[in-house]
């Protein structure tokens, strides 16, 4: 479930890809739709079928057990495989919304164990 980086914490693969959407932060743009295979406090990966621009500041929006949350980031990396495109996403959260992410990854990682662990 739980894949390491040397440069982060903890970086957590979701069994199944959780949907969010995607958006310009001070423009009245479309929310785009995605979805979202692993996160880390500092950034995010994502799927999504619209081309999004490299280095611009974009807000991510999923929930995560039941709880709203919101990344403010910037895309640094792209890849296109057929229609889809998957992006790197780089958090640029204060420590506050850092945290949220990271007790939100623990609740859902321990309940994704006791799901396993229940069957």
């Amino acid at each position: 479930m739980m894949r390491y980086k040397r440069d982060e914490g903890f970086r957590f693969q979701f069994r199944s890809p959780i949907p969010g959407f995607i958006q310009k932060p001070q423009q009245d743009s479309e929310p785009i739709a995605i979805l979202i295979p692993d996160m880390s406090p500092n950034g995010l990966k994502l799927h999504a079928e619209t081309k999004l621009m490299s280095n611009e500041l974009y807000e991510v929006h999923f929930t995560l057990n039941d709880q709203k949350m919101r990344i403010l980031g910037t895309i640094v990396w792209i890849k296109q495989i057929g229609s889809i495109y998957t992006y790197g996403l780089q958090g640029i959260n204060d420590k506050e919304s850092m945290k949220a992410i990271v007790e939100g990854l623990k609740v859902y990682s321990k309940k994704a164990y006791q799901h396993i662990k229940d069957r």
